[in-house]
């Protein structure tokens, strides 16, 4: 990331799917339609917050 450039909030499906170990794309939806996975859409582009990502993975390391 460039100096002073703002952190990214939103990413696109494909990249999270390989920020989450490479899932495939119907894990993500079935991630989304649960609840773990917030999803935006801009016009017909969908992505999924950062913050939800964060979030998730942080549940995965509390689970036993």
């Amino acid at each position: 990331m460039s100096e002073g450039a703002m952190p990214r909030k939103l990413i696109p499906y494909d990249e999270a799917m390989h920020i989450l170990g490479g899932v495939g794309r119907s894990t993500l939806h079935q991630l989304m339609k649960d609840g773990r996975l917030e999803r935006v859409k801009l016009g017909s582009r969908g992505f999924i917050t950062v913050e939800s990502i964060d979030r998730f993975i942080e549940q995965l390391r509390a689970e036993p």
